[in-house]
């Protein structure tokens, strides 16, 4: 059993393919997100990474580059899979491709039951809760 974390950028290849498959699993079928809210502009500029387990699809997640910073966005972790470090690995290669990109500072917009996951890597919950599509989320930043 092995895993392998791959990265691409845009929507032109298998990677964007296997995670918005994911995507699609976590965030419209069990959190009842539109699936037509799924995508957006930022996909086609967008790195994307998807951690294959046994060559299966298990978690994906996007990285935008923003100015002096970046953003991680739409982790997702399929639910079998859950509870084994697989998004805290992910985030950390984003981190880490975030600074060779001269990042000075990542940030996240967690939902908030996942706050302590993030706050384990080194991410500091800002502001006040806010709702994206009807979840509760904060804004999270780490600087690097």
């Amino acid at each position: 059993m092995e895993s392998l974390l791959l990265t691409k950028i845009g929507t032109k290849n298998s990677v964007f393919k296997d995670a918005y498959y994911i995507r699609l699993k976590v965030f419209s079928e069990e959190q009842g997100i539109p699936k037509e809210n799924e995508l957006d502009v930022y996909d086609s500029t967008a790195y994307h990474s998807v951690v294959y387990f046994d060559n299966i699809p298990i978690v994906c997640g996007r990285l935008n580059i923003i100015n002096d910073g970046s953003k991680i966005c739409r982790i997702a972790v399929i639910n079998n899979f859950r509870r084994n470090g697989y998004a805290t690995k992910l985030c950390k290669h984003f981190i880490s491709l975030s600074q060779s990109k001269g990042a000075k500072y990542v940030y996240l917009h967690a939902q908030t039951y996942t706050v302590d996951l993030y706050k384990k890597i080194g991410f500091v919950p800002e502001g006040n809760i806010f709702f994206e599509e009807q979840i509760p989320h904060i804004r999270m930043t780490k600087k690097l």
